[in-house]
């Protein structure tokens, strides 16, 4: 891509040339500290709760310089309050940024010294496919909205050290660029102050509302197992989204959802006119230089209420032959997807059908990882796998026709992914399930499940239920 709004938007970028990076000690939680960032538009925080081996960082990016808000055919770029609007693809107008922003060959700290934080929509993928896109776009958000922030923070929870990481910028006017020492003294003003905040809460269990009946949503599951039975599609992930009046302060809601149910891909993104809040388990995709990682998650029992009832729900689960075929199929997509831009026969399957315990179920999760050709790069990796196949089916394209069909509105984030794309080749990205979406004082959220051959349509409403149910409380009981 290059356009005249292009050769502008390059000048006013400058380049990085390099990252202030200082250890800092920390005499509160991290949650706490991020919790005296969160109403600055713009603040991006990703929390690893548990003692999972994908859950070692905090990640905090605060007052970002630049942000990259973009739907489908036109992307919006604000560099230091100055707003560039472009007509591209957004997934190209990433790829030229991150190609621009590429920090110098370093020995940078894991996992990331700059980068983007933020989130990409499910709905990037008319970007990607020719889809019937019929879904209610009720939300209008951004499908892509990503920061470089000014101040990033990472606390290592192995090693228990922090790092106060600032980005330096070559090329642009002094007045456009703020020093290190004017951020530094940002950081600890505002780490200095008290950050109370009031409860969160949504309006009452009679104003819950979906965009399904449970009566509709099984009739919606029984036209996919018609589908299944024509041989058109394997498997669909079939989603229905709750509604309910919110008042109160979203990340206080985010916390108490960390300290009741800590997960390894908690997200918070502070985007002035609308919060996101995700709690979800799984890994999309990392990147660490050439190595690639992803872990679909496929199989959900709910948690036993004593020792014994909590093994035999376990067992059942490692038992369901229906949890291990909709697993393995999801498995299979996924070593196809990444193997079309990984090195020959680097594609494997380093763990399948691994138990995880949360607090309100257990589920079954693979590892699939790769090599990444050398001549590919961070969003040919996007665009190989994106979205996810474990919350679209297979095939993929047919089972997103369908769920285009069955589901009345777009799914904005949900399904999509949160994390970070740094500017030295490595990524985290999780997938957006267990996900709200806070706008005009209302809370959305959805919970689905894949749909297969064997499938009882009671039971896989049941299991959304299932799935919802950490949210569901704490947005209708308060926090």
């Amino acid at each position: 891509m290059k356009n005249d709004a292009q050769e502008n938007l390059s000048v006013h970028l400058g380049r990085l040339s390099g990252v202030h990076i200082e250890n800092i000690d920390l005499d509160i939680d991290f949650i706490e500290l991020a919790a005296r960032f969160s109403h600055i538009p713009g603040t991006v925080v990703l929390l690893s709760g548990g003692d999972l081996d994908c859950a070692r960082y905090h990640i905090m990016g605060a007052l970002p310089w630049l942000t990259l808000s973009a739907d489908t055919q036109q992307a919006n770029v604000i560099i230091d309050q100055e707003t560039f609007t472009l007509d591209s693809n957004p997934f190209e107008l990433l790829r030229w940024l991150i190609t621009q922003l590429t920090l110098p060959t370093g020995d940078w700290p894991p996992p990331l010294a700059a980068g983007f934080l933020g989130y990409l929509s499910y709905d990037l993928k008319n970007c990607l496919e020719q889809l019937p896109n019929t879904g209610v776009d009720d939300l209008k958000l951004p499908e892509m909205l990503l920061y470089a922030h000014s101040l990033l923070v990472v606390h290592d929870k192995e090693t228990n050290t922090t790092q106060l990481l600032i980005p330096h910028r070559d090329g642009v006017s002094p007045a456009a660029c703020r020093d290190v020492d004017f951020l530094k003294a940002q950081f600890y003003a505002m780490s200095a102050k008290s950050s109370a905040k009031s409860l969160s809460t949504a309006d009452g269990f009679n104003e819950l509302t979906s965009n399904f009946s449970q009566t509709g949503y099984e009739e919606a599951i029984q036209q996919i197992l018609e589908y299944i039975s024509a041989g058109d599609v394997y498997q669909v992930n079939l989603s229905q989204r709750f509604q309910v009046p919110f008042s109160g302060d979203t990340f206080a809601l985010f916390s108490h959802l960390y300290q009741k149910n800590p997960a390894p891909f908690f997200a918070y993104v502070q985007a002035g006119d609308h919060q996101i809040v995700s709690t979800s388990p799984e890994r999309f995709l990392l990147r660490s230089g050439s190595r690639i990682e992803a872990r679909p998650i496929k199989g959900t029992m709910p948690r036993g209420k004593t020792a014994s009832e909590d093994q035999d729900m376990r067992q059942a689960l490692i038992s369901s032959t229906k949890d291990d075929a909709e697993l393995s199929m999801i498995v299979d997509l996924l070593r196809n997807d990444i193997g079309k831009v990984c090195a020959p026969f680097s594609v494997h399957v380093a763990e399948h059908k691994r138990m995880e315990a949360y607090q309100n179920v257990f589920h079954q999760v693979s590892i699939v990882e790769g090599k990444l050709d050398s001549d590919k790069d961070t969003v040919d990796l996007i665009t190989a796998t994106f979205p996810g196949g474990s919350i679209t089916g297979c095939p993929k394209i047919r089972a997103m026709e369908i769920i285009d069909e069955l589901e009345s509105h777009r799914r904005h984030v949900y399904c999509g992914s949160i994390g970070y794309l740094s500017f030295h080749d490595t990524m985290d990205l999780s997938i957006a399930i267990r996900t709200a979406t806070v706008v005009n004082n209302t809370l959305s959220f959805s919970v689905g499940g894949g749909i297969v051959f064997d499938s009882i349509p009671k039971s896989e409403y049941e299991e959304t239920l299932h799935k919802g149910k950490t949210l569901i409380e704490a947005c209708l009981r308060g926090a």
